[in-house]
């Protein structure tokens, strides 16, 4: 019934949602809008301010990945002030863009952060250790074709990820993969969605749920990339019958 997303010009948004009575999204309503602030308790602006994904812990917090100033951080909100969760220098080689698009949050409390660019056939990711450590995580195997702009583990423990594929000429199209926990990390992916290519607009945003019919739903939301005009998109997938 409600969502929280992020700015990339570092704020934080909380809302509610409506739908009819078949369960059917119908609107959205704006019920805080909260700036987020750097490691000096300044508005994070400009470096610093590049907001990509969050998820929110279970205990208050909200645990937000930046691109830019290379970081992730927990936050209380209304209290904007981050709690550091690495070396300020961790991620310092990835500062810029292309950077930690995604992050997920098992439901055994796993934290990973997926780089939105893959190399040599699959995504680097970094799991988080607890207290200002990260390390290498298993790497996800991909055909390169698309660039991984969220993901989340589901209900059912396997790990969704949002991809997008962005061409000059015919513009966005968006998939979702899904990866099986292995005992060495997880599986080759299955697609569970693809859309054509301008359906659905920049895809950045993506929760996996259970109705209460028992149905696996994917909720996406879209970056309308500061596009006067350009609506800021919210759909609903569902992944299993």
């Amino acid at each position: 019934m409600g969502f929280w997303a992020v700015i990339d010009r570092g704020y934080l948004a909380q809302a509610t949602l409506t739908r009819d009575a078949d369960g059917k999204l119908t609107g959205a309503k704006l019920v805080r809008f909260d700036q987020f602030l750097d490691n000096a308790n300044h508005p994070a602006v400009g470096f610093h301010s590049d907001a990509e994904a969050l998820r929110r812990d279970g205990n208050g917090g909200v645990i937000v990945s930046f691109e830019g100033y290379a970081r992730v951080a927990r936050f209380f909100p209304p209290d904007m002030k981050p709690r550091a969760m690495q070396v300020w220098d961790r991620f310092k080689s990835l500062w810029g863009n292309e950077g930690m698009e995604s992050l997920a949050l098992s439901p055994d409390g796993q934290i990973l952060t997926i780089l939105e660019a893959s190399q040599g056939g699959s995504y680097r990711t970094f799991a988080y250790q607890g207290g200002i450590t990260w390390t290498d995580g298993p790497s996800l195997p991909t055909d390169g074709r698309f660039h991984a702009t969220d993901a989340d583990f589901g209900p059912d423990d396997r790990l969704y990820v949002l991809e997008r594929r962005l061409t000059v000429f015919r513009g966005i199209k968006s998939r979702i993969s899904v990866y099986d926990r292995t005992a060495s990390g997880f599986s080759e992916p299955t697609v569970v969605m693809e859309s054509g290519y301008g359906t659905y607009g920049d895809l950045e945003g993506l929760d996996v749920w259970t109705n209460a019919a028992g149905q696996t739903i994917a909720t996406v939301i879209a970056d309308n990339n500061f596009a006067v005009g350009e609506p800021t998109l919210i759909a609903e997938f569902a992944l299993s019958p």
